[in-house]
């Protein structure tokens, strides 16, 4: 797709990719139909998202289809990966404090 660019040129545009802020990759990945949401595999079938894969992922994904066409497959991550327990009920209750410590400990 950028053969009418020289070499040094193709490379200064993919590193330029990486300056392009993550609501500007997804524009660009959304006008491609290039998946960046991240799915899951359920016991139903595959379940898209609202999650995005990081914006690493995303510019691998833009210089994949640059250079092959194609636009590849979302991130899938399988149900054996996934807990099934209630991550809740599992988790200790903390509190933490903010402000000015000094103000409020009195010596």
């Amino acid at each position: 797709m950028l053969d009418f660019l020289s070499n040094a040129e193709q490379q200064q545009f993919y590193e330029n990719l990486n300056y392009m802020n993550t609501e500007e990759l997804r524009s660009i990945c959304d006008q491609l139909h290039i998946p960046y949401h991240i799915h899951l595999e359920t016991v139903k079938g595959i379940k898209k998202t609202a999650d995005c894969d990081r914006k690493g992922v995303i510019i691998t994904r833009l210089k994949e289809y640059i250079k092959q066409g194609k636009a590849g497959a979302p991130t899938l991550y399988q149900q054996s990966v996934m807990g099934t327990d209630n991550i809740k009920s599992s988790l200790p209750i903390v509190k933490c404090y903010t402000g000015n410590l000094k103000a409020s400990i009195k010596v």
